[in-house]
C-alpha cells in the first residue's frame, strides 16, 4: 500500500468522523494501523502530509484538530513541510498557533537537520 493509498483511506475516515484527524495528529502510527491496516513499509511523515493535503483539497473543516498534540516522536520533523502545513491548516480551519514551534525547532536542532550534520 502506498503513502497516497493510506492517506486516501485516512481522509475517507476523517470525512465520516472528523475526530479521526485528531487521532492522526496525536498518534499517527496508531491511526494509520487502525484505519488503513498498515503498520510498515511506508513513510509516516509523508502519509500525514498527504492526508492533510487531501483534506485541504476537499476543504474539510478540521477546526477540532489541536496541533499542540502533534506527536513529534513519530514524525520526521526534517521532512515536515511547515509552509505546506500552514497552508493546509488555513484551508481546513486549524489553529496553527497551537503547534509547539519550540519543540519542532528543538527536534530539528537535536536530531534532525543539525543532528545529522554533526553525527548525532
Amino acid at each position: 500500500m502506498t503513502s497516497k493509498d493510506i492517506a486516501q483511506k485516512l481522509v475517507e475516515a476523517v470525512k465520516a468522523t472528523p475526530e479521526v484527524a485528531q487521532e492522526l495528529i496525536a498518534d499517527p502510527s496508531g491511526a494509520v494501523a487502525r484505519v488503513a491496516g498498515a503498520t510498515d513499509g511506508f513513510d509516516l511523515t509523508e502519509v500525514v502530509q498527504e492526508a492533510l493535503a487531501l483534506a485541504a483539497d476537499l476543504k474539510l473543516d478540521l477546526s477540532c484538530v489541536d496541533l499542540g498534540k502533534l506527536d513529534l516522536s513519530q514524525i520526521d520533523v526534517a521532512k515536515l513541510d511547515l509552509v505546506r502545513l500552514a497552508s493546509v491548516a488555513s484551508a481546513c480551519n486549524v489553529d496553527m498557533s497551537k503547534l509547539d514551534m519550540g519543540a519542532v525547532t528543538a527536534k530539528l536542532l537535536g536530531g534532525g537537520l543539525f543532528g545529522g550534520l554533526f553525527g548525532r
